[in-house]
């Protein structure tokens, strides 16, 4: 028996940040469903009452168009923010190559950011198989990419949201997905690969769109660049729900609820 195992089997409480992840877990190691295996989904820090952007649009639009004359991206130029790890895992290079092989985008449709937290060798690798990509008169010549890496303050974080049209998180393995929650709290739509945690927390159509080919992500971005009308409605929708059922104040709430409950039953305990 692996010591994983055993110590699913062994704690009191288990706690798991998507429904689907709890399911994971359950076929993988067997465990019976119960009261001590919980879903407590993640939460951002903002004080959402004070200093969420997508209430104060105007004033981060602004921290936006600092990022954009840094990157010299024209304000007629659709941006995505690419979020998550750089990694195989988390689709960065498949993404990429996506985008280069994407000739049916529409000609608004520029500007790629990739940002997230990245290992210098991988983003080394990343970069040069991205010059060798270039060099193939094949793939198209529209998208320019811009490779930040990860971002420690929020003032960089809100310029970065801030150029951004809608965000893609292309992970085909995600437990939960925070950048999502990151993207609604900035106002921005979210696409994200129909697996996990993000098909969680977006309402296909509603707060976002899920995909599952490179084609139907070229759809939904057309489809957004194209109805800017329910780019802001999904903008709105998102901002609500984030500060509605992802409020930081709540999550603290469940949680000091549930390590009482744990600290009455006993000291075996973990969390995944």
């Amino acid at each position: 028996m692996s010591s994983r195992k055993k110590m699913m089997q062994l704690a009191q409480s288990v706690i798991f940040v998507s429904d689907s992840s709890k399911a994971l877990y359950e076929e993988k190691y067997g465990l019976l469903t119960s009261e001590r295996l919980r879903v407590v989904k993640n939460a951002l820090n903002y004080d959402l009452n004070s200093l969420l952007p997508c209430k104060h649009w105007s004033a981060f639009r602004k921290m936006g168009a600092i990022a954009r004359v840094a990157f010299r991206i024209p304000t007629s130029s659709a941006v995505i923010i690419s979020t998550g790890k750089f990694s195989h895992q988390k689709g960065s290079f498949a993404m990429m190559t996506g985008f280069l092989h994407g000739r049916g985008y529409k000609n608004s449709f520029k500007d790629v950011v990739f940002v997230g937290d990245v290992e210098r060798k991988y983003w080394e690798a990343l970069r040069n198989q991205y010059l060798e990509l270039r060099t193939d008169a094949r793939l198209s010549r529209q998208t320019r990419f811009h490779l930040v890496g990860s971002i420690i303050s929020e003032k960089a974080m809100r310029e970065y949201y801030g150029i951004a049209n809608f965000t893609v998180l292309n992970s085909d393995c995600e437990a939960f997905g925070r950048g999502i929650l990151e993207s609604f709290a900035h106002g921005i739509p979210a696409l994200a690969r129909g697996c996990g945690g993000p098909a969680e927390i977006i309402k296909h159509g509603k707060t976002g769109f899920l995909f599952s080919t490179d084609a139907e992500l070229m759809l939904y971005v057309n489809h957004l660049i194209d109805n800017p009308g329910i780019a802001s409605s999904i903008s709105r929708r998102s901002c609500h729900v984030v500060s509605m059922k992802y409020n930081s104040s709540k999550y603290m709430a469940t949680m000091e609820n549930l390590l009482e409950q744990v600290a009455l039953k006993g000291p075996n305990s973990l969390m995944t």
